[in-house]
């Protein structure tokens, strides 16, 4: 890997996490139709897939010799914010691709379990479909869908056993109301752009 090389492949990871960035934004906007936030999940998805290509191509120690060790630092500290932006908007884009289909399968699952005293809404939710609601987004909080992703696809599908189900739920109901706040914000960060230090490249 070379030096123009790495410092191109950045320039374009930079341009395309402002691309991802305001994809992200507009995802979070209840109002889009289902056509248009379905083109948008999958056209969002193939962007991060060409960011995290990007991403790798770039080493770090190309800069080291002939750029200051502040310079180093900042562009480091950006490729690792850039990795963190990926995993989170990931995560929540794919827990939107699911959204629909993984509620329909819970709601599913619950009416076959008829709410029995094991799964009592009222220890949970306000009612039923609460109930449905907060154990769809536990599943898919982007801090939870990688390690539920199996469990995600075959409730949506409905290939799950009943009895599998129930032990999901059983043995994870209690982080319904524990789900993590971490909120993707690259102020947090204090992101440096390309812009702050390209006299220095």
């Amino acid at each position: 890997m070379s030096l123009k090389s790495s410092i191109e492949s950045y320039k374009e990871a930079e341009y395309l996490h402002n691309i991802i960035d305001d994809s992200f934004n507009e995802l979070n906007n209840k109002g889009l139709s289902d056509a248009k936030k379905e083109s948008l999940i999958n056209k969002t998805l193939i962007d991060l897939n060409k960011f995290n290509n990007l991403l790798n191509k770039i080493n770090i120690r190309d800069l080291e010799g002939n750029y200051s060790q502040e310079t180093v630092d900042d562009v480091e500290h950006n490729i690792n914010f850039f990795y963190e932006a990926s995993e989170y908007i990931e995560n929540f884009i794919t827990g939107l691709k699911y959204y629909d289909s993984l509620l329909n399968g819970v709601n599913s699952y619950f009416d076959k379990l008829k709410f029995s005293e094991e799964i009592n809404y009222k220890l949970y939710a306000k009612d039923d479909y609460d109930l449905v609601l907060k154990f769809t987004e536990m599943l898919i909080h982007p801090n939870n869908i990688r390690q539920f992703m199996n469990q995600i696809k075959r409730i949506a599908l409905g290939t799950m056993s009943v009895n599998e189900f129930k032990k999901i739920f059983k043995t994870n109901k209690h982080r319904m109301n524990k789900i993590g706040t971490k909120v993707y914000d690259p102020k947090v960060y204090e992101f440096v752009s390309y812009n702050e230090y390209k006299n220095y490249i």
